[in-house]
């Protein structure tokens, strides 16, 4: 499967969300299925990071197959971050960010993994978060 979900801090305040070409959309529904019911089994606020190297997508409309994300965001998320250096991903991910007027509020598109956590760390103290989001040890 190309999408993994896994908690990116012992604390369980950041979920990191990578998808790696070959993927589909049902892998991404299923992902995004996941991470929405780890943000919902904590009662703290949970900021979502989405990585991405690749600009391929699946066949089909990207709109259509992520309404479902826009529709199904969890109370406690706090920032949404997209990781991604492709350009074309930047901008589909800028335009998934303004049509949800709760991701319009949260989103942010950045170009690696350490600025999402600068971003975490300067930003997350607003959604009553914990201050600290360490990585977990050994990942990089």
């Amino acid at each position: 499967m190309g999408i993994k979900i896994e908690w990116g801090n012992e604390a369980q305040t950041v979920i990191e969300a990578h998808a790696d070409w070959p993927w589909t959309w049902d892998e991404l529904a299923t992902g995004w299925k996941a991470a929405a019911e780890m943000m919902r089994g904590v009662s703290h606020t949970v900021h979502l990071i989405a990585v991405s190297h690749t600009a391929r997508m699946p066949m089909g409309s990207f709109l259509s197959n992520i309404k479902h994300i826009t529709r199904d965001v969890p109370d406690n998320l706090g920032l949404a971050i997209m990781v991604t250096e492709n350009r074309f991903q930047q901008i589909m991910n800028s335009v998934l960010f303004q049509i949800s007027p709760r991701l319009s509020r949260v989103g942010h598109v950045v170009s690696n993994l350490e600025a999402a956590y600068t971003i975490i760390e300067r930003e997350g103290s607003k959604f009553n978060t914990p201050t600290s989001v360490n990585r977990n040890a050994g990942e990089g």
